[in-house]
């Protein structure tokens, strides 16, 4: 499997991506043209030159978000989601952000999960922030400076 930066050429690729995805906000095609061009980083998993999943992030003032993070339901559970996670890390680290920031349902067990062993930490709640079904978000951070400086004495 390997990791790579989305370009203008993947668009109905990865919009078809979105739409396979369960869990995803499937964005309107000029959403994600807009994603692709506005200077926030979309990174794509390929296996056996499939699409398998892709992550969106982006950084203002020193802190990374990650916005949507997906993998194909058939892929789940096979570390697609964690390459993709650690990769919009490094992105963000390489970038000079302090942290990273991220919202997930509460429902979302394996997301939180993965988040978690990634060593995000609970921020706090929005309560009923998700609509079709009605549902607290879970804000979640991490600091890479603290991560960076942690790695640096290993």
């Amino acid at each position: 499997m390997t990791v790579r930066p989305a370009t203008e050429a993947d668009l109905a690729a990865l919009l078809a991506l979105d739409h396979a995805c369960t869990g995803t906000p499937h964005w309107s095609e000029p959403l994600w043209r807009d994603t692709l061009t506005s200077g926030r980083i979309v990174l794509l998993a390929e296996q056996a030159q499939q699409l398998a999943g892709f992550v969106v992030a982006h950084l203002i003032a020193g802190v990374a978000t990650l916005e949507s993070i997906a993998v194909l339901p058939d892929l789940r559970n096979t570390g697609i989601g964690r390459r993709l996670a650690e990769a919009a890390l490094q992105y963000a680290r390489t970038q000079g952000a302090e942290a990273m920031e991220l919202e997930v349902r509460a429902s979302n067990t394996a997301a939180l999960q993965l988040y978690r062993g990634l060593g995000f930490l609970e921020q706090g709640r929005r309560g009923n922030y998700y609509a079709a079904p009605a549902e607290d978000a879970v804000l979640m951070g991490l600091s890479l400076v603290n991560r960076q400086a942690a790695t640096a004495k290993v």
